[in-house]
């Protein structure tokens, strides 16, 4: 996966020396460029991406329509008299995981009115499956955002999260890592394993600071330095 550039005023400011860069999969919150990173994990296996909408309505209206279009192909049902919110989900359940003219990219569940869309393919490149609900405007019938439940990883792909020493995973308290750049959560962007760093700019998690974790971060060949004006 190709990341962003870096940003040049980010990445002057808080590099003071060389660095050793890699492009870096930021797990699960934005982060900003200068965030002290711990490893998050490196699956074993390849993991599916899965996603999800629910619906709400308390009168579902007869004989309109609500549609789901999945990587570009519209799945499309027609409410019947006494539907739910439920059963439209199941509806369209049955149309996405219809063995002949179903989806070729996921496979639906349903709990509840909560339609749930799992990759069929398992790895990153599940993310990138568009997919957006749209229940006709006269439906009674509301889509909720598209929530992500699980993101969707290759096999050795290391993810990447703010250190903290409070955390209960003992992997998280391990600083192994700068971000060169602002990033969204989920998303590839530049990092640094070791180097020299400007000292101020580093951002850790509330109650941490640079004592907590300056020798590790040494140990590991991250220098920190005090840049005066």
């Amino acid at each position: 996966m190709q990341a962003p550039a870096v940003e040049t005023k980010f990445y002057d400011q808080i590099v003071t020396g060389n660095v050793v860069m890699d492009n870096g999969f930021i797990f699960g919150a934005d982060a900003e460029a200068g965030t002290v990173l711990a490893s998050a994990g490196v699956p074993t296996s390849a993991v599916a991406a899965e996603k999800s909408i629910t619906f709400t309505g308390a009168t579902p209206v007869a004989t309109k329509k609500v549609a789901v279009t999945i990587g570009g192909v519209k799945f499309e049902y027609a409410i019947a008299e006494s539907d739910t919110v439920s059963d439209i989900a199941a509806g369209l359940k049955a149309l996405i995981n219809n063995a002949t003219t179903g989806s070729a990219l996921v496979t639906a569940d349903n709990t509840s009115g909560k339609l749930e869309l799992t990759a069929k393919t398992a790895g990153w490149a599940g993310n990138n499956i568009t997919i957006v609900a749209e229940p006709a405007d006269d439906s009674g019938v509301t889509a909720g955002d598209l929530t992500v439940e699980t993101t969707g990883q290759d096999k050795g792909q290391e993810f990447w999260s703010i250190v903290d020493s409070d955390s209960a995973t003992a992997a998280l308290q391990n600083p192994k890592a700068v971000l060169l750049e602002d990033a969204k959560a989920n998303t590839f962007a530049k990092i640094a394993y070791c180097g020299e760093f400007a000292e101020s700019l580093l951002v850790f998690s509330d109650g941490d600071d640079i004592t907590t974790f300056k020798d590790a971060m040494r140990a590991r060949g991250m220098y920190v330095k005090k840049i005066i004006d």
